[in-house]
């Protein structure tokens, strides 16, 4: 069985990181009401201030229904796959257990998304990971001590309506706040 330090280091092996590389890590759907594309946005900042940092992503590559074409978006953005972003292995099942030690291994979970309680925060917390997460998330306010809540500017650079989303207007937590946090 691994423990959280021997995983940590067979991650860093894996994607040949240093060990004291920042860790964030992302779990979820690849759906646009996820917002994949903040998560990518906040951690080219991260990057920017914090090179020896590397994006974990649990989620698919690809989702063309209802989601980002997440290899594209890291061209956009000058990310390379393997060097700054990497991806769980999604091509088979990944167990709770080492679901687990993905979250034992991170620096800190991003949930930008607007889910009223989501299970990778709960999670995360379970774990002893601090989620970073919008402050409109239910979790924001039950998980008080237990995550860093974003705050949610209500101007139209950071209020966001989807296609195929019933309209629904999406609040999107300030990214230099968010930096701050990890």
């Amino acid at each position: 069985r691994d423990t959280r330090s021997a995983f940590r280091r067979r991650l860093c092996l894996q994607y040949q990181l240093p060990e004291d590389v920042f860790l964030p890590l992302y779990v979820g759907a690849n759906q646009r009401r996820k917002l994949l594309d903040w998560v990518l946005i906040a951690y080219c900042e991260l990057l920017r201030r914090h090179p020896k940092s590397f994006l974990l992503l649990h989620t698919q590559a690809l989702s063309p229904a209802a989601g980002w074409d997440l290899p594209k978006m890291f061209r956009s953005l000058g990310l390379e796959e393997g060097k700054h972003v990497g991806f769980t292995d999604k091509s088979r099942y990944i167990s709770q257990e080492e679901l687990n030690l993905y979250y034992n291994a991170s620096d800190c979970l991003l949930l930008p998304s607007a889910e009223g309680w989501g299970l990778p925060a709960t999670e995360a917390m379970a774990c002893g990971l601090t989620p970073i997460l919008g402050e409109h998330a239910a979790l924001a306010e039950v998980g008080e001590g237990r995550c860093i809540p974003v705050h949610c500017p209500e101007d139209p650079n950071h209020i966001r309506i989807l296609p195929r989303d019933n309209e629904v207007i999406r609040r999107v937590p300030d990214i230099n706040e968010a930096v701050s946090a990890m």
